[in-house]
């Protein structure tokens, strides 16, 4: 299982998401409860980004699922508002990423996708 997670990610890394994403789907057959192969999956459909594929509405219902499971990872909603802005669904992203940047504002990596959604919505 361990070279499949490592294979899909490989694959990640030189931007073939569509072999990221096989590689990963297999990982999560051969170890369907891992949240790390989950997350993984999840993560290289949203860089696929195909809305035709369904790749948001997948990527989002794993991770969504994945945010109940692990409440404590912070991270997790935080990867849904910005799938969920990546989907076409600003309004949606904007108060997630409002209410991560407020508990914590020093998050540059948030600040373009919270300006992104705070724009798309306006006023």
């Amino acid at each position: 299982p361990d070279d499949q997670f490592d294979l899909a990610n490989l694959y990640a890394a030189t931007k073939d998401f569509s072999a990221a994403v096989t590689a990963a789907r297999e990982y999560v057959k051969l170890d369907p409860q891992d949240p790390r192969g989950l997350r993984l999956l999840a993560d290289v459909l949203s860089y696929r980004g195909d809305a035709a594929k369904g790749d948001y509405a997948e990527s989002l219902k794993l991770l969504r699922g994945l945010a109940k499971e692990l409440p404590q990872d912070k991270e997790l909603p935080v990867r849904v508002a910005e799938v969920t802005l990546w989907s076409g669904d600003p309004a949606a992203a904007l108060q997630p990423l409002a209410a991560a940047l407020e508990a914590n504002p020093d998050q540059p990596a948030l600040w373009p996708a919270f300006v992104d959604a705070a724009a798309a919505v306006g006023d």
